[in-house]
């Protein structure tokens, strides 16, 4: 399957617009021309902005030292980050996707149960991160629904076995979806702490860590990652389909249809995930 960025899904798109636009007046004028002043052409913004990793309270990245990839920001977090992601959503007029991992939310320490969802295991503590932040940011983001989109994407962004972190938590490196009973117990994990933090309901849009996922079936399992996340309410996947395993199996090029689960293609990214700072991207 070819790849195709960001940039040029944004233009084939409008020149698709226009096309259908124009097929529409020939349809509805026969071969009659028609005047410049007959004719307008609406172009909405075609792209939806989803922010990665939302939700971590440090900013170190650890995978160095075994821990999650993180934001890689030289400060901890704070609730006026939820806020500036809001901000950005009233400007330009939509909802940005919050793309969130949620393990540094655990006020319960939950997490001590389920040892493949982070580098703690079974010694998990999280009281550093348990503080008056948690309900400030959860504020926000309740109060700020048409301009906030929580969105899934993990709980501890890798997955550990004994005590070594491999990407990702939702697949392997190559796409392939981890124990089925692991998916189902971190998607628990993730409802538990939604729950613990009083910030709504199930998502119903999901962004893979690391974009390790698979289309349709991978491996020996007999259900595809989208068919587990429609059982709890997701209808909406995007990753970028270079690194997608079975991304050929996409029925329409740039999405697909997996378990009535609508997959898009997110393209490539202009800058790389920790780049900070950078006053101009070229359009």
């Amino acid at each position: 399957m070819q790849h195709i960025t960001r940039r040029e899904f944004t233009r084939k798109s409008t020149l698709l617009g226009a096309g259908l636009a124009a097929s529409n007046l020939i349809a509805c004028h026969g071969n009659r021309s028609v005047r410049n002043d007959e004719l307008s052409a609406s172009i909405p913004i075609p792209i939806q902005i989803v922010i990665d990793d939302v939700g971590w309270w440090s900013g170190e990245d650890g995978n160095e030292r075994q821990q999650p990839y993180r934001t890689g920001i030289n400060r901890n977090h704070v609730p006026a980050d939820y806020q500036a992601i809001v901000d950005l959503g009233i400007k330009l007029g939509v909802r940005p996707q919050a793309a969130t991992i949620l393990c540094e939310w655990d006020r319960e320490n939950i997490l001590r149960d389920v040892p493949t969802i982070t580098w703690m295991r079974e010694q998990w503590d999280n009281s550093k991160w348990v503080g008056p932040w948690l309900d400030e940011a959860a504020d926000i983001i309740r109060n700020n629904q048409n301009h906030y989109e929580l969105t899934l994407h993990g709980v501890g962004h890798e997955y550990w076995h004994d005590e070594n972190m491999t990407r990702a938590e939702w697949a392997d490196s190559s796409g392939q979806m981890r124990p089925l009973d692991q998916v189902e117990l971190h998607l628990d994990c993730f409802e538990k702490l939604l729950d613990q933090n009083q910030l709504g309901s199930f998502p119903t849009s999901f962004v893979p860590t690391a974009f390790l996922h698979g289309f349709g079936l991978t491996g020996d399992h007999q259900i595809s990652m989208a068919e587990v996340l429609k059982k709890r309410g997701v209808d909406y996947i995007n990753t970028p389909f270079n690194n997608m395993l079975n991304a050929e199996g996409a029925q329409f090029g740039l999405f697909g249809i997996d378990s009535e689960v609508i997959t898009v293609d997110r393209g490539e990214d202009l800058l790389d995930w920790d780049v900070l700072a950078e006053n101009q991207v070229e359009c």
